[in-house]
């Protein structure tokens, strides 16, 4: 038996005038699966997030929820919201104040014409999934923020949508909260075996919350995969810096394992996978060692600054001209001291220069 997609989004296109916004972004989503598009504003990320929900229509391209293509252009499909069986947990969670968390809950329900006594019973075993039992009476101005964000999510699972879409969801909340719910929000989405697709710019967040990362620039899907592969994987420049610190070398080719730096120096490489003369390395692959160290790819060095972030230290280093950033454990390296820092060819990667 084919196994066919929870959600598939082939050649997807949106143009507002002459501006196109979404450029042909293709994904196939599995049931249960977690996405993430992650990207800066003005990606399109959420645009492409609101042509799945049935909010906007594409210019162009084929939407498919499970079997059902709920759009298409060239068959003049295009199923208004309420027939996609979607659930959608908007940025600013969008409760009704003069509601009790129990009546915002069942207001899907109410909608839908669900017997009274069958949606309190619905009401009641969602709001308990979500840690809300107690609540039920309050009203959304008694509730903290991750209580208002959990409400949120209940109304929309209630109503048994097959997908449930999330547009930065986390955003209204403090820095602490919202790494708390970070893990919270995905413990129960995988707990209800639920279909999900986040909207996200923040990379820390998309690392938590999916199995996999569509990162998004100027419209376009430049890469997909999951969170470790696409941080330890990144293609082009854009992808490694999006992504997390990340030193840049303009250097030429030796051959396809040999790079020359502008000071002359050869350094080994993973592999060569474009004609850019551009590799990159993020900062905690480099390791520090004495001043005058014979490992491989070992520049001579000078600290030049350092931050103490607790568990690592930010080091700001030159070597042979390159300004590296370098994440070690050791607080202790002194500034303006000499050392050597160890550039591991398994972590200088290739690089394409644009997005």
């Amino acid at each position: 038996m084919v196994n066919v997609p929870q959600v598939r989004l082939d050649n997807i296109t949106k143009s507002f005038g002459a501006t196109q916004i979404v450029r042909g972004v293709d994904i196939a989503i599995d049931r249960g699966e977690i996405i993430a598009l992650l990207g800066p504003s003005g990606c399109g990320k959420t645009t492409l997030l609101r042509c799945i929900a049935g909010l906007e229509q594409p210019t162009g391209g084929e939407i498919s929820i499970g079997p059902k293509k709920v759009f298409s252009s060239s068959e003049f499909i295009n199923e208004p919201p309420e027939q996609r069986k979607i659930g959608l947990v908007f940025q600013s969670y969008a409760l009704w104040p003069h509601m009790t968390v129990a009546q915002n809950v069942a207001y899907g329900l109410h909608l839908k014409k669900i017997r009274k006594s069958e949606a309190e019973a619905k009401v009641q075993k969602i709001l308990s999934t979500v840690g809300l039992s107690g609540l039920s009476d309050r009203f959304p101005s008694t509730l903290s923020g991750g209580q208002q964000q959990r409400v949120a999510v209940a109304r929309s699972l209630v109503v048994e949508n097959d997908v449930i879409l999330f547009d930065e969801p986390l955003s209204n909340l403090d820095l602490k909260l919202r790494e708390e719910m970070r893990f919270e929000l995905r413990q129960l989405i995988n707990r209800l075996g639920l279909t999900a697709i986040f909207v996200t710019h923040d990379q820390s967040e998309a690392m938590v919350l999916a199995d996999r990362i569509c990162l998004m620039h100027g419209g376009k899907l430049l890469q997909t995969g999951t969170p470790r592969s696409v941080y330890d994987e990144p293609e082009t420049r854009f992808a490694m810096n999006f992504l997390g610190a990340a030193n840049f070398i303009d250097c030429s080719f030796v051959d396809d394992r040999t790079i020359r730096i502008p000071s002359g120096t050869i350094l080994q490489i993973r592999g060569r996978k474009n004609q850019a003369p551009l590799v990159g390395i993020r900062p905690e692959k480099i390791r520090i060692e004495p001043e005058g160290s014979e490992s491989p790819n070992a520049l001579k060095g000078r600290i030049t600054d350092s931050v103490f972030l607790g568990g690592t230290t930010l080091y700001r280093v030159e070597a042979e001209g390159l300004d590296l950033q370098v994440a070690s454990p050791d607080p202790d390296h002194v500034k303006g001291s000499g050392i050597a820092v160890v550039l591991p060819p398994q972590f200088l990667l290739s690089l394409q220069e644009g997005a």
